[in-house]
């Protein structure tokens, strides 16, 4: 399975991410009868971050097309690793059944212009 589209966070900052869950077919996964749906990133320090059905933070916005919708807070943006073509991963279990939809280049996390890491040049 994958999800369509490229999708860009800027390290830091607020975000929500809509992915649409698509069967290996191309078709869109409906999502109907899930029981729990997990999205997983990777953060800087090799750990991963996880948004959950449960705790609200990936919604289901149209079940029958496969799409969600994943909150992303500034804090939770602000671990994440810098990396273009970020891979994401969306876990969606049916009682006993488990999906695992993968995309390998679907996220751009860029720092920000001017993070803490810059420099700023003295005026004499």
């Amino acid at each position: 399975m994958h999800t369509k589209d490229s999708k860009q966070i800027i390290r830091g900052a607020d975000a929500v991410l809509t992915l649409v869950i698509r069967t290996s077919d191309g078709d869109a996964l409906d999502l109907t009868d899930a029981t729990a749906i997990t999205v997983r990133l990777k953060k800087e320090d090799a750990s991963e971050l996880l948004k959950t059905l449960a705790a609200g933070a990936v919604e289901v916005e149209s079940a029958h097309a496969g799409r969600i919708a994943v909150t992303l807070s500034e804090t939770d943006t602000a671990g994440l690793y810098v990396q273009a073509n970020a891979p994401i991963e969306v876990v969606v279990d049916f009682g006993s059944t488990r999906r695992i939809a993968q995309i390998r280049a679907g996220l751009n996390v860029v720092d920000r212009l001017l993070d803490r890491k810059s420099t700023r040049l003295n005026s004499s």
